[in-house]
């Protein structure tokens, strides 16, 4: 993050002097090409400061008619003193702008892109099946709630908040709203990435809930340690699950539509 920020504002600085060195040779050129066209001009020009004046108000697009070229050179030269200048100003105007008009015509016509201040919501982190099934619930609950994934690509149609990046960052939980969050659920296939951000989110905001999932029984203790309020294992919860099922015995009826192969909630 810090070396995207930093190569962002090298390059705006590099197009930045790029643009006044355009300007200043513009400047150069229209200066001491009228300077040494100056009988070409009526009245004719014969110091810097009277070229300067003319550079200035052909540039301008003013053309006060004080000063005339009457000759064919003087002439060309004026054509492309007026063609290269007004060139480069709009290259410059464009360089120094560009980046907000594009900012802006991004947030009109991609509303869901916009910086969001979410609060007393959940982050959600991960990608694999959990994550995007937990997604889907609490979508179907109403619960706010923002989800971190390494990559957009393969969220583009959700309509819910997306935060790119890794979780274990700082900034990318601080983007999330782990300030305003009142539970993170840390949903990553991998149970030492979630201990990881259990300990990251703590750090950031320790009154945070901390919800971690583990892929096995034996990650529970661990995850335990790295101040995770709640672990959840579905491997060892289906399992006992399952073998309830086997010896008879009953499902709450809010999972019966999962059970009969209906889901009705996603």
């Amino acid at each position: 993050m810090v070396e995207k920020a930093h190569f962002t504002r090298r390059t705006a600085l590099a197009s930045l002097l790029f643009s006044l060195s355009s300007i200043f040779a513009i400047f150069a050129y229209g200066m001491f090409g009228s300077y040494l066209l100056g009988n070409g001009f009526h009245p004719p020009i014969h110091d810097l400061g009277m070229a300067f004046y003319f550079t200035i108000i052909t540039l301008s697009t003013v053309g006060y008619g004080d000063i005339v070229p009457v000759t064919a050179e003087t002439r060309w030269f004026v054509v492309s003193l007026l063609i290269i200048g007004l060139g480069v100003f709009a290259s410059a105007i464009a360089s120094a702008l560009g980046p907000k008009i594009s900012g802006e015509l991004d947030r009109i016509f991609n509303p869901r892109e916009k910086n969001m201040t979410p609060k007393d919501h959940v982050i959600l982190v991960g990608e694999g099946a959990i994550a995007r099934n937990t997604a889907k619930e609490l979508e179907y609950r109403g619960v706010p709630f923002v989800q971190v994934v390494t990559s957009k690509s393969d969220f583009a149609t959700v309509e819910h908040q997306i935060v790119e990046g890794d979780a274990t960052d700082d900034a990318v939980l601080r983007e999330a709203g782990i300030q305003q969050a009142r539970m993170v659920i840390a949903a990553r296939e991998d149970d030492g990435d979630n201990a990881f951000i259990a300990l990251v989110a703590k750090d950031l905001n320790p009154n945070v809930r901390l919800l971690a999932v583990a892929s096995s029984a034996l990650s529970i203790r661990r995850l335990k340690l790295a101040r995770a309020d709640l672990v959840f294992s579905p491997a060892a919860v289906g399992s006992r699950l399952l073998a309830d099922l086997v010896e008879g015995g009953q499902i709450s009826p809010q999972f019966q539509d999962l059970l009969e192969g209906r889901p009705e909630k996603t």
